[in-house]
């Protein structure tokens, strides 16, 4: 594994995208070899234990990362403007990321929490505010009806957003 303190943290994520597919793919090489044979392939047994170790590191520093700071608060979601079409990559080890993968791509539902004194005075100081963001999907997007529908009414916890990307921002 190379010394991931040392990258920046996009291409940390990327490493984690790289490493997690192949981990993947050799975890389906072993299940046909397991199926049909009773000698397993060692190299490929050793090459799992490899790369489930560089996984274990990379998801525990995103969790590392993630308890660390906020990156993304209410306030500066808010900021980004109502019905701004935004794609949003979730911390690997987030409740987010579990439940919707590793991104969603949509606009944020208008609540009533952006609304509060507490945000109000939030939004006027500067002041970083963790909360709950709703969301509609884009009708492109790769989610089942019931992620959309959980995404809407439920949502996700900002704490959880990696990074966001929009259009017209």
């Amino acid at each position: 594994m190379i010394d991931i303190a040392r990258l920046p943290e996009d291409q940390v994520y990327t490493l984690y995208q790289i490493t997690k597919a192949r981990f993947e793919k050799i975890s389906e090489e072993l299940a046909k070899d397991s199926e049909g044979t009773a000698n397993l392939n060692p190299e490929l047994g050793n090459e799992f234990h490899n790369v489930k170790s560089d996984l274990d590191t990379l998801y525990r520093y995103f969790q590392d990362k993630r308890n660390q700071k906020i990156g993304w608060s209410l306030v500066d979601l808010y900021n980004l403007g109502p019905n701004k079409f935004i794609s949003v990559k979730f911390y690997p080890s987030s409740d987010a990321y579990q439940k919707f993968g590793d991104s969603v791509s949509g606009s944020m539902v208008q609540s009533s929490e952006f609304m509060t004194r507490e945000f109000i005075e939030a939004k006027n100081n500067g002041v970083k505010l963790e909360g709950v963001l709703c969301f509609n999907a884009d009708e492109s997007d790769f989610h089942s009806d019931e992620q959309k529908l959980q995404l809407k009414n439920l949502g996700f916890h900002c704490r959880d957003i990696y990074s966001v990307e929009g259009f017209g921002l």
